[in-house]
Formats: structure tokens, C-alpha cells, sequence
């Protein structure tokens, strides 16, 4: 059974490693209100409000996801 952090933590990891599609990954932010305190209120925020449909969502994703997490 996982931890409440690797709940968290697991669906970004994998989001980077390439294993979590962007249309998944969505639905799991909108849909994990505990990943504000993991992540804290505006890291949380910027994942809610972040335009899933712009042209190179991936990169941008990736790239705001690597703000606040170290997948090392």
C-alpha cells in the first residue's frame, strides 16, 4: 500500500518519466486536492490553472512540474 506522499508523488514521477499521459495526468490534479499540501498552495495552483491544450504542453508541463519536485 502506498503512503500518502507516494500518491502524490508517484503520478508526477511518472508524468516525467513519460508513463502518465497528459489526459490522465490532468484528471489526477483536478481530481487530488491533498496534492496542495504536498506541494503547497502555489505550486498547486500554477498545476490547476496550467492550459493542458497549449502547443508543446509536455515541455511546458515537464518543465513546471521539475519547479517543485527533484525526480533524482
Amino acid at each position: 500500500m502506498m503512503s500518502g506522499i507516494d500518491e502524490i508523488e508517484n503520478p508526477l514521477f511518472l508524468y516525467l518519466a513519460g508513463e502518465f499521459p497528459i489526459k490522465d495526468f490532468e484528471q489526477w490534479i483536478y481530481s487530488t486536492p491533498q496534492a496542495e499540501d504536498y506541494l503547497g498552495k502555489s505550486a498547486y495552483f500554477e498545476l490547476i490553472s496550467f492550459n493542458f491544450h497549449q502547443p508543446a504542453v509536455d515541455h511546458e508541463l515537464s518543465k513546471l512540474i521539475r519547479k517543485y519536485v527533484n525526480p533524482a
